[in-house]
C-alpha cells in the first residue's frame, strides 16, 4: 500500500479528482493521513502488526514532496486501508460542515471509520 492507495479513493469520494485540487495532498496525506494512522495505532494496537506478523513499535510515515504523494510502500493490513480512507474523507467533509450535506457525509465516514476500529 502507498499513500496513493488511500488518497485516490478519498479524492473520488470527495469529488476532488481534477487538478487544481480542492484539498492539497499535504493536507490529505501529511496532515489527515498521519493523524488517522496515529489514531488507529492508539486505538488498535493490532494494527501495528505487519503482513509478516512483526509487531512494530514506531510509526513513521513518508511525507509529500511538494504536492507529490510519497511512493514508499507501507505495510498496512487491508482493513486499516479502508478505515484510513474513511478518516481522511471524514476530516475533509468536516472542513466544509457549513453545508448540511457535507456534515452528513462527514458523519457517515466517521461512522464507517469507527465501525472499522470497533470490528477490526
Amino acid at each position: 500500500m502507498t499513500a496513493s492507495d488511500i488518497i485516490t479513493p478519498a479524492r473520488k469520494m470527495l469529488a476532488d479528482e481534477t487538478a487544481t485540487y480542492r484539498w492539497a495532498n499535504t493536507t490529505l496525506w501529511d496532515q489527515w493521513g498521519t493523524e488517522g494512522m496515529q489514531d488507529i495505532w492508539e486505538k488498535r494496537p493490532d494494527a501495528r502488526f505487519t503482513s509478516a506478523g512483526v509487531y512494530t513499535t514506531s510509526l513513521t510515515l513518508p511525507v509529500c514532496s511538494g504536492e507529490t504523494l510519497p511512493t514508499t510502500t507501507l505495510d498496512l493490513q487491508g482493513v486499516w486501508r479502508k478505515a484510513l480512507t474513511d478518516y481522511v474523507c471524514y476530516r475533509a467533509f468536516s472542513q466544509d460542515a457549513d453545508d448540511v450535506q457535507n456534515l452528513q457525509r462527514a458523519a457517515g465516514h466517521k461512522l464507517l471509520y469507527d465501525a472499522a476500529l470497533a470490528g477490526g
